[in-house]
């Protein structure tokens, strides 16, 4: 996925650069009149081409990268959620006891919150991995 981004400053070897995020209706905000709000990102990134405070640039991630994230976020947490139903199902139906649809719901959110530890967890260890997402492919000078 390619994606432009505008340096606002730069630390060394290291650039900031503000990078649009896109909407779902592919920026055509007038078109689909849904209010959308374009945000902005700061990313940090390797100056590996030269690139300077002002340069617009051309920024590529690894839409493979982008997609895992996306499952992590989205599908994880629905996972772990399901499983400590499931479990909790399981577990009453070991002790003999009936199947309680609020104990159900108290295991589901339990394991809920541990999926959000996890997440936030492998945030972390991949925020301070050496490397970045994004790749700067191009510099257009003003």
């Amino acid at each position: 996925m390619k994606q432009k981004g505008y340096v606002v400053d730069q630390k060394g070897l290291m650039l900031t650069v503000q990078i649009s995020r896109t909407t779902a209706c592919g920026d055509k905000c007038n078109d689909c009149s849904g209010g959308c709000e374009k945000k902005v990102i700061n990313v940090d990134l390797i100056n590996n081409l030269g690139a300077s405070v002002g340069n617009m640039i051309e920024i590529e991630t690894d839409t493979r990268t982008i997609i895992r994230a996306a499952l992590v976020v989205y599908i994880l947490p629905l996972v772990f959620m399901f499983f400590g139903m499931i479990l909790v199902n399981y577990g009453l139906d070991i002790m003999g006891k009936e199947s309680s649809e609020i104990f159900m719901l108290f295991g589901g959110l339990f394991f809920l919150t541990i999926s959000m530890l996890v997440i936030k967890a492998i945030d972390h260890k991949v925020s301070h991995k050496k490397g970045s997402v994004f790749r700067i492919t191009k510099v257009m000078k003003d």
